[in-house]
């Protein structure tokens, strides 16, 4: 029988296992971002507990580190995460600033960030971040989608064009997720509309593709609605996000999604923005919130290690 909003050749996933288990210790209170550290352990960053945790990809608890305050070290609402060079990469939403650790959580170093960032991916010693972009009705765009940051927190370029939406939620509209290949190749995937891009990592424009599904449509169809009757700042109306997290791998690009369906939804787009894969698996509940996404994808055997918010756990599946 088939399921409403779910194409032809739509793959089942199964649920193998969930992490940390619910009241134990650590106790996740608002997970935020995850990364793979090495080949073998996650981290995953805390907005609550302002702490980050090291498990094994069986799920075993490994370390914890980092404490709240504003000092070196400490944290303050730690958000996106990455991985690169042998140290782990935070972004702290509370104190604007990124900091560098070790795979022990030893501190390293640390830099104020100069604007607010959404976003942020790292390789090979550079920071890729989505600033908060900002546009006045009315005023002219200079703003560009992607800053390049030195791991001393300067700005050594940007790139990439902002869309072009109502200027009253220009921020909202225009907030990305970012994805880099192991090979080296950034995809900037938009959160409110069905648009990837890729580029080089010295900011060249490579391509950049639409991809559509039937549940893609209604989204994208209701936010360009709400962006047509938006008119004032004095409140902002709900957009539907079309994309929760990326994972990028040098196949092509996964991303997760979920629907007002109780579903959770993963498709995968080739390097050349074809949608060749759609997984899904059925949820118990409403309203639960996938912020994170980890694909290991080797000889065709497929893990997904998704961060679930709502019930502040890794839960990690397989194709059934």
């Amino acid at each position: 029988m088939s399921v409403i909003g779910l194409p032809p050749g739509a793959i089942e996933l199964k649920l193998d296992l969930q992490f940390p288990e619910a009241q134990s210790d650590p106790f996740l209170s608002q997970p935020e971002a995850i990364t793979a550290v090495s080949d073998h352990q996650l981290c995953i960053s805390d907005m609550v507990n302002n702490e980050l945790y090291l498990f094994d990809r069986t799920g075993k608890f490994m370390r914890r580190f980092g404490r709240s305050g504003q000092g070196p070290g400490d944290l303050l609402r730690p958000a996106s995460i990455a991985f690169d060079n042998d140290r782990i990469i935070v972004r702290e939403a509370g104190n604007m600033r990124f900091q560098f650790f070790s795979m022990t959580g030893q501190y390293l170093d640390g830099f104020k960030a100069f604007r607010g960032y959404t976003d942020f991916a790292a390789f090979k010693d550079r920071i890729y971040a989505t600033p908060f972009l900002i546009k006045e009705p009315g005023a002219a765009n200079n703003e560009q989608l992607v800053d390049i940051l030195d791991f001393k927190g300067r700005r050594v370029g940007s790139f990439g064009s902002p869309l072009e939406v109502n200027p009253h939620d220009f921020p909202w509209l225009n907030q990305a997720i970012l994805a880099i290949k192991p090979s080296g190749e950034l995809w900037v995937v938009f959160r409110c509309f069905p648009i990837v891009r890729r580029y080089s990592l010295n900011g060249t424009s490579l391509a950049e593709y639409h991809f559509r599904t039937e549940i893609t449509d209604r989204k994208e169809s209701y936010n360009k609605q709400n962006d047509l009757e938006r008119t004032q700042t004095s409140s902002q109306p709900f957009y539907a996000y079309i994309a929760h997290a990326a994972c990028a791998t040098n196949r092509g690009l996964y991303l997760i999604d979920s629907t007002a369906g109780q579903r959770l939804i993963i498709i995968y787009l080739n390097n050349n923005g074809r949608l060749e894969e759609y997984y899904w698996f059925p949820m118990a509940k409403r309203g639960f919130a996938c912020t994170g996404l980890i694909v290991e994808d080797v000889d065709a055997e497929k893990r997904f290690y998704v961060l679930d918010a709502s019930e502040a756990c890794v839960s990690v599946y397989s194709i059934r």
